[in-house]
């Protein structure tokens, strides 16, 4: 799993302690998070509102890695011939039909909305190329 040091394309070190680095950087230096850290009522509620969300931004990793972890120790067969359907081999083998079902709904409503934001903002995009050229003439 882990590449030795001196792997030239992914070095473990870069990746264990390069990652924080630029985390760090994001929360730091981001216009946004900076202006609503300091529009904050106080002091103490911008620091308490910057760690909450420091904390919430740990768990990310932690949900996309355990159910991949998990898949590999019950299915480690049907997961090395096809790691990209580890999440759906869990799905497969252990839901009932109900929850099952409930889950493919969950990740076409995901999808379905992905697709509208998407579809939205170029049609925005759009609608605004051809005000400016309407205006224009």
């Amino acid at each position: 799993m882990l590449l030795p040091p001196d792997h030239p394309s992914y070095p473990w070190p870069g990746m264990l302690f390069g990652v924080w680095a630029n985390s760090v950087w994001y929360w730091c230096m981001d216009q946004v998070i900076v202006q609503r850290v300091l529009s904050a009522k106080s002091v103490l509620h911008g620091r308490g509102g910057t760690i909450l969300s420091a904390y919430l931004k740990l768990l990310p990793p932690f949900l996309f890695a355990i159910p991949g972890i998990i898949a590999y120790v019950l299915y480690p067969t049907q997961v090395e011939a096809d790691p990209d359907r580890s999440y759906a081999i869990l799905v497969m083998e252990l839901l009932p039909t109900g929850l099952r079902g409930m889950m493919v709904a969950a990740m076409l409503a995901a999808m379905m909305s992905s697709l509208a934001s998407g579809m939205s903002v170029q049609s925005g995009r759009r609608r605004g190329r051809e005000a400016k050229e309407w205006e224009g003439k």
